[in-house]
C-alpha cells in the first residue's frame, strides 16, 4: 500500500539530519521535521536549504507528552531525552497539529521516547487517524506505544523480519 501521497502531511519525529526530508520532500505536500539535538538541527536546516526543499518546516525541540522543559543527552544517533543533559523545549504534537496542519503520516524514531510522543498526540490520533511508522528501541517503549494506540483502535504490523531491537512497525487505525 502507498501511505505517502502528494497531498500527505508527514510529521517526522526525530528527523536527525534530514535523510527522509531529502528523499520524501517531493512525494508529499509538506513535512514537519522535529529534531531536538541543536547540532543535528543545524545540519537538518542546512540539508533542507542546500537541497532546496521548500515544503519542509524544521521544528526544534523534543516531542513528548506535554509542552515543558526537558533534558536531552547528545550522543550521536543515540541521543535521547533523559535525566541529564541540556535543557530544551518539549513539544506536544496535539498542539502542532492545531498550529500547523494535521498529519496524515507520522514517523517516530526517538530512542525510547515514542510512547510519550504518542501520548502527546492522543487528540490528533483520535481525530485524524494518521498512519504511524515507528522504530522502537526497547520493551518499555513498545508497551508505552501500545498503551496509547491500542485504545484508539490502532493495529500494529511488524516491518521486516528482524528479531530484537530496534523494532520497526506500522500502526494503522481501524
Amino acid at each position: 500500500e502507498i501511505y505517502l501521497k502528494p497531498d500527505s502531511i508527514l510529521f517526522d519525529i526525530g528527523a536527525h539530519v534530514g535523510f527522509w526530508e531529502v528523499i520524501l520532500g517531493s512525494k508529499c505536500r509538506h513535512i514537519y521535521a522535529f529534531e531536538p539535538s541543536p547540532y543535528n538541527f543545524g545540519r537538518l536546516s542546512r540539508n533542507i536549504a542546500q537541497n532546496r526543499i521548500p515544503n519542509v518546516t524544521a521544528v526544534p525541540g523534543a516531542v513528548s507528552d506535554q509542552t515543558r522543559k526537558l533534558r536531552f543527552v547528545e550522543n550521536g544517533s543515540m541521543s535521547h531525552v533523559g535525566e541529564n543533559g541540556i535543557e530544551l523545549n518539549g513539544i506536544q504534537l496535539d498542539e502542532c497539529a492545531a498550529q500547523y496542519e494535521p498529519p496524515t503520516v507520522v514517523k517516530i524514531d526517538i530512542e525510547g521516547h515514542a510512547g510519550a510522543a504518542l501520548s502527546g498526540m492522543r487528540r490528533a490520533l483520535s481525530q485524524y487517524r494518521p498512519v504511524l511508522f515507528l522504530e522502537l528501541h526497547n520493551t518499555n517503549e513498545v508497551a508505552a506505544c501500545h498503551a496509547v494506540a491500542d485504545g484508539l483502535g490502532y493495529k500494529f504490523a511488524q516491518l521486516g523480519n528482524e528479531s530484537g531491537f530496534p523494532h520497526r512497525c506500522r500502526a494503522t487505525a481501524d
